[in-house]
């Protein structure tokens, strides 16, 4: 059984980093805890490969992806309606890669993804997000500079974020382990 899934949704690679720091987190909080006995085992993967049988062989599940135009990109947001009573069986992690900050930021998470699963989640998080402007497609990047009023590439990940989300998964998957 695998300890952690996680499952991410992206199309430039903020998300997929995201995920790569929050595994990496996970895994440095639980060399550093003292009554960890064995090395955690973790799943990570695009959303689009996950199945319901890695759900099923997971103690916690964790979900992420970014925000574009206020929504999750729509592979994330069907593997979550394709998968709800699996995903309802499992504790439930769920991020979002998004600019915004403070109550935007808040707003823009419980706002991603359905009620139903936020409110079943054991902890969420906005871990920030990155813009490069030049590895945009034409379109995103007209968008991204016409309604999100950014002119130039913008980081905003925060590592102090994706720290404290992967202590509150820790947490959980601690009980779990017993």
């Amino acid at each position: 059984m695998q300890d952690i899934v996680i499952g991410y949704a992206g199309k430039y690679g903020t998300t997929k980093e995201l995920s790569k720091r929050l595994e990496a987190e996970l895994r440095a909080i639980a060399t550093q805890s003292a009554d960890q006995r064995r090395e955690i085992d973790i799943l990570r993967l695009p959303v689009r490969e996950l199945s319901v049988e890695h759900i099923h062989d997971a103690r916690v599940v964790v979900l992420g992806g970014p925000i574009y135009a206020g929504r999750l990109p729509r592979v994330l947001r069907k593997f979550c309606e394709r998968n709800r009573t699996a995903l309802l069986s499992r504790d439930i992690g769920l991020f979002i890669s998004c600019l915004y900050q403070d109550q935007q930021a808040r707003d823009q998470l419980v706002q991603a993804f359905p009620q139903w699963l936020f409110d079943h989640a054991i902890a969420s998080a906005n871990l920030g997000g990155r813009v490069k402007l030049d590895e945009l497609k034409s379109i995103d990047r007209l968008l991204v500079k016409r309604f999100g009023k950014i002119d130039q590439d913008l980081d905003r990940i925060d590592d102090r974020r994706i720290s404290s989300f992967a202590g509150e998964l820790y947490s959980v998957l601690k009980r779990e382990l017993g």
